[in-house]
């Protein structure tokens, strides 16, 4: 993982080479910085760059980590959550412990986090992120396990194994090449 520092923030970031590129492309992704650039452009000229749109790029991250930005979850009490294709509200506790904790209580429809007493908001951002996305992960791989065999059987198509990876990174290959955002 890369950060940027802009201003007092550390940016998560992206930086991304293509030779047959022409353009520098500088956009977000969700909370993320993503950065492609032509092969030949070197890391001091993306960094003036970059230096030169600071302000921009500062006030952009910004208004991404509203609260207020209803598509990026900030991991706070009362916000909802679909899981399963239902609603759930997002409940969370601070208590005395240095590991971040997802339950979800499907009877009640709630999503309970208990996190570090004294976190700050983007440590609690980050690390919530990577929780929930081990449990979503985790909970996909039960789900396809209990219902392979069945879907199998109705297709008669048979499978050794199968595996649930992150296409997020496959995604931004294929949306990187397609779709130019600027500042």
């Amino acid at each position: 993982m890369q950060y940027i520092q802009i201003k007092e923030k550390q940016i998560e970031t992206i930086i991304r080479e293509f030779k047959n590129s022409n353009t520098l492309k500088i956009y977000f992704k969700g909370n993320v910085l993503n950065i492609s650039k032509p092969k030949r452009m070197t890391l001091k000229k993306l960094n003036k760059i970059i230096k030169e749109n600071e302000e921009q790029i500062y006030n952009q991250y910004i208004k991404i980590m509203s609260p207020e930005n209803t598509y990026i979850k900030h991991w706070k009490t009362e916000e909802k959550i679909l899981y399963k294709g239902e609603e759930y509200k997002i409940r969370v506790k601070e208590i005395e412990t240095d590991r971040i904790n997802v339950l979800i209580k499907p009877e009640e429809k709630i999503f309970e986090i208990k996190i570090p007493h004294g976190i700050d908001d983007e440590d609690r951002k980050a690390n919530v992120d990577r929780a929930i996305k081990i449990l979503f992960k985790n909970n996909t791989e039960a789900l396809i396990n209990e219902r392979l065999p069945y879907w199998s059987k109705k297709t008669n198509i048979e499978y050794v194994q199968f595996k649930i990876g992150d296409a997020i990174s496959k995604f931004r290959k294929l949306y990187t090449k397609q779709k130019n955002i600027t500042l």
